[in-house]
């Protein structure tokens, strides 16, 4: 939509009214005695000189915008710094407001922000964080945000005597769920510090920084790593027109110094979507220009990812939700030197410095089978052992590998809005959540090209479960919650159908025990065989007798244990399997040496009956976090005894309660010897 910015309005406004002004007294001139109107030369040329004026205001207006605004860079790194006609979303907003206000309210914006007292949403109120031997104090300094930490471990190795400093924080990445903070260590030193510790806004706490990921957990003190970390990695993805400006490459040791980082801006802004915008206000100064384009309903100065080809919209998106590795070391010392070439309207999948890594047939490539049994790529730490990706903030790489994207024309934009709509009813911070378009939390978002499956009839068919229930739910089938991130689980974005041999092959819970949390491998294959004519495959014992989740609660790997904690909490399935069972393993699982399952295993909790007030510290030391667990534990044999309701499920011994209505602790801990301990990182 064309519009003028708030002075031109003012100027068109004001100079209008002079001008009719004008224009009516030189007819009101023009009258004859007898009041009947007479049209003299002189009105007509106040008319045309009137229509004339309008003219020369515009065109004065059109070519007095506002100049490029650039944001103020408070930090030295990353300088603010225009290139490759970038403009900023200040320029933006002054002819689209509307669509400014909705990425504004998006947490897109807040990715890096600097960090003032408006940004900044932990206390930083001199309180002392960790253990005596590795304490982080948090304060202000007038305007400024502070840490005091012993850098000892970074500046002098671990056991070094402690050697406190205080660090300005400069950088603030993240508001919604999580804030992550960046020190700046050196004025000459343009690299960054990650700060030991975040705060989890979702629960309103301090947390060490390491433990909002799933990895090995660290024993205090908690190391610090490395400075650069901002600029080496986050700059790609969260600042827009990043560029490192690396002069110095080491092809020997295959790396690179002397770096200038640059942003043209902090966080995802208008032009990370839409690309640099610079042609785009040159064109439109001109209101004729801006009247054709509104007229053609096309501008060639500027994208529209919404008028892109399903490809091109994803890779919009996928430049950064994807997992992507540079082609070889020359395509590195590009970005390096000059920053990605990738602009919105390029296609991901044909060109690039960077191949987009896909695990999967029919897309895995010798190139990524290599990669994928090489431990030094870590490619595990991304995907299951099929290839699907199982960390958040990968999107593009599931959904890519659906045969919706493959075969059709599904997009990003098929189920999310970058922009709010005027008339949604929902509140801002809701859409932000997940920034979906309305309904398309529903089946509706798979109905849109699945016409054939609207029919309640043909839908209690396809998912033998009833019409509205938890199990016909289009996602609940074919996305299900098997991605690890933000210290959750959520949905996939690679569209599958359960399988229990895949199940058996990767370790991935299937979508049927998922939600069916307290019924054994077998339960599901004996239905699958059933309603669809899947083979059985063959079970042992414990697959065929005990509860997949159950299992993965006790004897899984920490992947397999965090999204068996969150899962054990879903309500959808505690509606359709109970939940009063389950308290007996997620006591263990508040054991959990891994920070990120004993989080989810207490939010779980406190969704039991019983517990809702229950408090427990989940990066407490171990031995007060042991003493919950027991607390925890002999409040539910309390409640068991009281009420005599200990078992909500038709299947109790594949949860381990026994036929006299007692848990099997023995067989319990029998289990618990076998759980898998391998060390496990999963990189979101």
């Amino acid at each position: 939509m064309l519009a003028f910015t708030w002075i031109e309005s003012g100027l068109v406004a004001m100079l209008l009214v002079a001008a009719g002004l004008v224009v009516f007294l030189s007819v009101a001139a023009d009258s004859s005695s007898d009041g009947k109107p007479v049209r003299s030369g002189r009105s007509w040329l106040a008319i045309f000189g009137w229509i004339g004026l309008v003219g020369v205001v515009a065109a004065a207006a059109a070519s007095h915008r506002d100049p490029v605004t650039v944001r103020s860079a408070k930090a030295k790194w990353p300088e603010v710094r225009p290139h490759d006609r970038y403009v900023g979303s200040d320029t933006c907003r002054s002819c689209h407001p509307g669509q400014h206000q909705s990425w504004h309210d998006s947490w897109h914006r807040t990715m890096t922000q600097d960090a003032t007292a408006e940004n900044v949403i932990a206390p930083f109120d001199g309180r002392t964080l960790g253990p005596s031997n590795a304490q982080v104090k948090v304060y202000r300094d007038g305007d400024t945000f502070m840490m005091d930490l012993n850098i000892a471990p970074f500046a002098a190795g671990q056991g070094a005597s402690p050697i406190r400093e205080s660090f300005p924080v400069v950088l603030a990445t993240g508001m919604h769920h999580e804030q992550q903070y960046w020190l700046k260590t050196q004025d000459d030193m343009p690299q960054l510090l990650p700060a030991p510790y975040s705060y989890l806004a979702t629960t309103g706490q301090w947390i060490p920084r390491q433990a909002s990921f799933l990895q090995p957990p660290d024993e205090y003190p908690f190391p610090l790593t490395k400075p650069g970390t901002w600029h080496e990695t986050c700059i790609k993805c969260h600042a827009t027109g990043g560029r490192l400006n690396a002069s110095q490459i080491d092809r020997e040791r295959q790396g690179f110094g002397a770096i200038d980082p640059t942003v043209m801006e902090l966080g995802i802004s208008c032009e990370a979507c839409h690309g640099p915008g610079g042609d785009h206000v040159d064109a439109n100064k001109n209101p004729l220009n801006r009247y054709a384009n509104h007229l053609r309903g096309s501008d060639d100065t500027i994208i529209n990812p919404a008028k892109l080809d399903h490809m091109r919209t994803s890779s919009i998106c996928g430049s950064c939700h994807s997992i992507r590795m540079f082609k070889d070391f020359d395509q590195f010392t590009q970005y390096v030197k000059e920053g990605f070439e990738f602009r919105p309207g390029d296609d991901l999948f044909e060109n690039g410095m960077e191949d987009l890594v896909q695990c999967s047939t029919p897309n895995l490539t010798e190139k990524f089978k290599k990669r994928l049994t090489n431990p030094d790529m870590q490619l595990d730490n991304w995907f299951w052992s099929d290839g699907m990706v199982r960390v958040s903030g990968r999107e593009l790489t599931g959904m890519s590998q659906a045969p919706c994207f493959q075969n059709g024309e599904m997009s990003c934009l098929s189920c999310h809005q970058m922009h709010r709509e005027h008339d949604d009813p929902r509140d801002p911070k809701q859409w932000a959540n997940d920034q979906l378009a309305i309904d398309m939390h529903s089946d509706q978002a798979c109905l849109q090209c699945h016409e054939d499956m609207r029919s309640e009839k043909v839908i209690a068919a396809h998912t033998k479960h009833a019409p509205g229930s938890a199990g016909s739910q289009c996602m609940n089938c074919h996305m299900s919650y098997t991605v690890t991130g933000l210290m959750k689980a959520i949905r996939s974005h690679m569209i599958d159908t359960p399988s229990v041999q895949t199940t058996l092959e990767t370790g991935r819970p299937n979508a049927c025990n998922q939600c069916h949390m307290d019924k054994s491998l077998a339960w599901t294959a004996g239905h699958l065989r059933d309603w669809y004519g899947y083979a059985v495959p063959d079970l042992d014992p414990q697959q065929k007798n005990l509860s997949l989740m159950a299992d993965m609660a006790v004897r899984g790997n920490a992947g397999a244990r965090a999204i068996a904690a969150w899962t054990l909490g879903w309500n959808q399935a505690q509606a359709t399997s109970g939940k009063r069972w389950t308290v007996p393993f997620l006591t263990q699982l508040l054991r959990d040496p891994y920070d990120v399952v004993r989080f989810s295993a207490y939010r779980s909790l406190k969704t039991v009956p019983g517990f809702e007030e229950f408090q427990f510290e989940f990066m407490a030391e171990t031995l007060t976090r042991d003493a919950s667990a027991d607390e925890a534990l002999q409040r539910w044999e309390t409640i068991v005894q009281q009420q005599d309701t200990a078992v909500d499920t038709d299947t109790p011994s594949a949860v381990l309660w026994k036929q006299d209505g007692a848990f099997d602790r023995q067989a319990f801990d029998e289990l618990l010897q076998q759980r898998d301990d391998t060390p496990m990182q999963l990189l979101e």
